[in-house]
């Protein structure tokens, strides 16, 4: 009789131990279905993706990355461009700018995806993973129409200034609209169309001619660039007499306190006024950078065009049609 109840408990304890090593829901019994069509194993309320390891945490994380590879985009193939004569420099910018913000939404999305089974068999282990389209479907929608608004807000405002931003929301908005098919969602349609952005710089409707008139301190170079910078973007440089809008820079260089034995420090300011034909001020542009060199030569090369990517990167602030 003693013999029996050792041999219960020994069956018990060793039973016991073999479901510790389980988690919920495993089994190495019976195959699942989800594993080779993860749908099978997922209400239509969800999006399923399994993956394998050599342990439940490496199939959980294989799970999870397989689940990350639906929603991958390959952003340098998938965007377009108005004709805007967008430099390759520009075009970059605008592709990183692109690909960090869809990264981050995308992360967002993946947040919700959980375990929802595992299978053990032999040595592998086998993880279900889900997301739950419903509460992902409102998420993506929420993130269009906050840039549907700026979108049109920019537009409405009619400025070939706002292209480059136009042309990186646009885009971000498609890459996320195809998330949202990829949900079951039909899709919002855009308030804008592409072609309705690239005739911003060959409307009419706004003003084309500006007069561009730099200080004697202004260095050439700078000048060249400022000036570039407005015929990219589709303002034509004309005499003042036939301007719709008046662009006046400055330029000034302060010596700071250096201890530094054969160098010098300068903060140089770049600041650009813009007013009507009507001489009415409508805006103001001003960027300074801190640069140490064996002279101001010296130093001023090193930042200008850090000076130069900064004025680009807030002409709207000139408040320019």
């Amino acid at each position: 009789m003693k013999c029996l109840s050792y041999l219960m408990i020994l069956v018990i304890a060793v039973g016991c131990a073999s479901y510790s090593q389980k988690e919920q829901g495993e089994t190495d019994q019976q195959e699942p279905s989800w594993l080779h069509a993860p749908d099978e194993g997922c209400a239509e309320s969800e999006l399923c993706a399994s993956g394998e390891g050599a342990t439940r945490a490496e199939a959980d994380a294989n799970a999870k990355k397989a689940m990350g590879s639906i929603f991958e985009t390959k952003i340098e193939s998938s965007l377009i461009f108005s004709k805007s004569s967008f430099s390759s420099k520009e075009k970059y910018e605008i592709q990183e700018e692109i690909t960090e913000n869809i990264l981050e939404r995308v992360d967002q999305i993946l947040q919700g995806v959980k375990i929802k089974e595992r299978y053990h068999k032999n040595d592998l282990f086998f993880s279900l993973a889900s997301l739950n389209k419903v509460k992902s479907i409102k998420l993506l929608t929420q993130q269009i129409g906050k840039l549907d608004d700026e979108l049109e807000h920019l537009y409405e405002l009619r400025s070939r200034i706002h292209l480059k931003k136009l042309n990186s929301l646009f885009n971000r908005r498609s890459i996320l609209n195809e998330k949202l098919i990829l949900l079951g969602h039909p899709g919002i349609k855009s308030p804008l169309s592409f072609s309705d952005i690239n005739a911003l710089k060959f409307s009419d409707s706004g003003a084309n001619k500006i007069f561009l008139k730099s200080k004697s301190e202004v260095p050439q170079v700078l000048n060249k660039k400022i000036e570039a910078l407005f015929t990219e973007i589709g303002y034509m440089i004309t005499n003042k007499k036939n301007a719709e809008y008046y662009l006046y820079v400055s330029f000034e260089d302060k010596k700071e306190f250096l201890n530094v034995k054969g160098f010098e420090k300068f903060t140089f300011t770049v600041t650009l006024e813009a007013r009507s034909s009507f001489g009415k001020k409508v805006g103001v542009l001003s960027q300074s950078e801190v640069s140490n060199g064996r002279n101001k030569k010296d130093a001023f090369i090193k930042v200008r065009s850090k000076l130069i990517e900064n004025i680009q990167k807030n002409l709207g602030k000139l408040n320019l049609k």
